[in-house]
């Protein structure tokens, strides 16, 4: 398990750490503009964004991340509950990331812009926060529930996640490699925040272990 966690995290940080040095030249992926007016150009897209508006509230998000939490409590799971906090702190960073890659949002004269929120592109914070709160749900009830429930909370959270990235796109507030690297980052980050406590309390249960003095020799 913990090899795979390994693997996995340095694929997300591989990719995440490749579409950010891209994003940092100012450069856009080959075919990026071609694929954005693709995606605005898409029937009832009104109606997904509308649906989207509502997944990516953060009321929506904050509540969602504290019933999981509450419910990973309940279930005395707690390394699952006190990722919750982490996943909180994961959606804190993005500013900083924008900041320091500092990459224009979409301009008229490439895509129908519907939507001028302030500041940089790179990467899209509504995608960053909805993979961290979303993948956090996901991943929680692969570990709380039996199987159906658990697919149909994953289906669930990989639906909003598909909405959220449209939304993003259609109303040219980002470019397609913004979604993504939002994705990407938000993905690595949930990781790392559900991994971290059991890291973190499988080491402090070792060190307990091996200082615990023998022969109830206590002093």
């Amino acid at each position: 398990m913990a090899a795979r966690s390994f693997v996995l995290l340095l694929a997300l940080a591989s990719g995440a750490a490749a579409l950010t040095a891209h994003a940092v030249t100012g450069q856009l992926v080959p075919g990026e503009v071609s694929f954005a007016r693709l995606v605005q150009d898409v029937p009832f897209g009104h109606a997904v964004e509308a649906l989207a508006d509502v997944l990516a509230s953060p009321f929506v998000e904050y509540a969602l991340v504290a019933v999981i939490a509450l419910t990973a409590l309940r279930a005395r799971q707690y390394a699952l509950a006190a990722t919750a906090s982490l996943v909180v702190g994961g959606m804190a960073l993005n500013p900083a990331i924008k900041e320091f890659v500092q990459r224009d949002r979409p301009a008229e004269a490439d895509v129908i812009v519907r939507e001028r929120p302030g500041g940089f592109g790179f990467p899209s914070g509504h995608m960053q926060s909805a993979t961290l709160v979303y993948g956090y749900a996901a991943l929680c009830a692969v570990r709380l529930w039996a199987r159906p429930a658990a697919a149909v909370v994953t289906g669930a959270a990989v639906f909003a996640l598909a909405a959220i990235a449209f939304h993003r796109i259609y109303n040219g507030a980002h470019w397609p490699s913004d979604v993504a690297g939002g994705a990407l980052i938000g993905a690595l980050l949930v990781v790392a925040a559900l991994r971290l406590p059991e890291w973190l309390q499988h080491g402090f249960g070792r060190r307990t272990v091996r200082g615990t003095p023998a022969h109830g020799d206590f002093g």
